[in-house]
């Protein structure tokens, strides 16, 4: 029977289970969360060498004038043990991470989601997925209401990879479509994009916008700055209050 059981847990029947139990379900980027790793033993005492732990998420992309769902890992790390479960015996480990701050918020169809997995030797390793909201700050959420104040509307949120050679120090960046429905901006913008880039002085705003009824040349991509300069604009209460202004700065010929 020792056999048979052992035989099974290479199959993965019988085995060991894993279960992360998160102290909340939702988070902001940036966020320690704090966890219980809950191993549930099998039919049979198992050594588990270890726990690793990746950091996912899904949305939505067009490809080739279709729209697709596109999953990514953002980070992973692992905690190495030397541990024994025996047969139906359940152990539980605390584990704390930082949520990292280019982590997608979820909006739209975005997805966020901490894959578990047990390191375990001669058996197919356990696995758990747990999902969770990533909110916005309270200023990024005053950024996202200023603009529904001014007439836009959220069309679309996709997450991009971004190239090695950029000078954004992040690996992804979540973009934020808007389209006007309503206003002054309502027949001079077509589109606009913004993705926010966290820096190590706070989160700086990029934009790009779409003007109506320009043809080739109606995509003005700048950053909104400060005194006129092309640099990055910190994202402040000021800037977030003065949005229509940069506006027409940036649809103006």
């Amino acid at each position: 029977m020792a056999l048979l059981n052992r035989a099974l847990m290479t199959l993965g029947l019988g085995s060991c289970e894993v279960d992360t139990l998160l102290e909340k379900e939702q988070f902001l980027p940036g966020e320690r969360v704090s966890a219980w790793v809950k191993i549930q033993g099998g039919k049979v005492g198992q050594k588990v060498r270890g726990v690793y732990f990746s950091l996912h998420c899904s949305y939505e992309q067009m490809e080739e004038g279709q729209m697709q769902q596109q999953q990514v890992e953002l980070a992973h790390f692992q905690l190495p043990l030397s541990l024994t479960v025996d047969a139906g015996e359940q152990v539980k480990v605390p584990i704390e991470f930082v949520l990292p701050e280019f982590t997608p918020l979820t909006l739209g169809k975005t997805k966020v989601w901490l894959a578990t997995g047990l390191d375990i030797k001669q058996a197919i390793d356990p696995k758990d997925n747990d999902y969770f909201d990533v909110l916005p700050s309270p200023l990024v959420a005053s950024l996202f209401e200023r603009l529904k104040e001014i007439g836009f509307d959220q069309s679309w949120v996709h997450t991009e990879a971004i190239s090695v050679t950029a000078k954004v120090h992040t690996p992804y960046l979540q973009m934020f479509h808007y389209k006007p429905k309503q206003g002054e901006f309502f027949d001079r913008i077509e589109e606009l994009e913004l993705a926010l880039v966290p820096t190590a002085t706070g989160i700086c705003l990029h934009t790009e916008v779409t003007r109506t009824g320009r043809g080739m040349a109606a995509a003005v991509s700048r950053i909104m700055a400060d005194g006129g300069e092309r640099q990055k604009a910190l994202l402040t209460p000021e800037l977030v209050e003065q949005l229509p202004d940069r506006l027409r700065e940036l649809i103006v010929d």
